[in-house]
């Protein structure tokens, strides 16, 4: 088994693809295998109403009875204005003093304008994206962007098999002209 201190801290995963980003947290948290201690081992704080305050003392919390402890901030960036440099170097001392004993997961459900991310743009500097460059191995960063449209049909029948089930062609080209690209709407169908 790795060790908690070889592993990525803070892992952002960033996206208009929210199928996708709800599947990643789900599998990361299906990682901790004792059920008996993993209420005590994952905390979820959704940024919309949890402080920075609220998300230091969560991931500041030690592990029981377990490698590590897993905190799901969703809505980062909810609460910090991007005029608010004070907001903004207190969430950079929170993820740098996240300690290897927790996974920091931080989920950001974007979209795109004018062909860049709203949220966290990587045409015009951020102050997220400024950190992030400087985390290294502290790092693990995934972007999931949604299927293209011309792309849905393959990508339904490829979930309905996975799910054991089976779509025709035809199907799967009706149903994308139905939804387009979205992929939740697409996995519940």
């Amino acid at each position: 088994m790795e060790d908690s201190a070889q592993k990525p801290i803070v892992y952002i995963v960033h996206g208009d693809d929210l199928a996708a980003i709800e599947q990643f947290v789900a599998g990361f948290l299906a990682h901790i295998t004792d059920l008996t201690t993993a209420d005590f081992n994952i905390t979820r704080l959704d940024g919309r109403q949890a402080s920075l305050e609220d998300l230091r003392n969560a991931v500041m919390v030690l592990s029981f009875f377990a490698e590590r402890r897993i905190v799901v901030f969703r809505n980062p960036l909810a609460r910090i204005d991007k005029n608010n440099k004070t907001a903004q170097q207190r969430f950079i001392e929170i993820l740098n003093q996240v300690p290897p004993s927790t996974a920091l997961v931080l989920p950001i459900e974007d979209r795109v304008e004018r062909k860049d991310w709203v949220l966290l743009p990587e045409k015009t500097a951020h102050w997220l994206r400024a950190w992030m460059s400087t985390a290294g191995s502290r790092l693990f960063y995934k972007v999931f962007n949604q299927p293209q449209i011309r792309m849905m049909p393959g990508w339904i029948m490829a979930q309905a098999a996975a799910m054991g089930g089976r779509f025709t062609q035809p199907a799967a080209q009706a149903l994308t002209m139905l939804l387009g690209n979205d992929t939740r709407i697409a996995g519940q169908e």
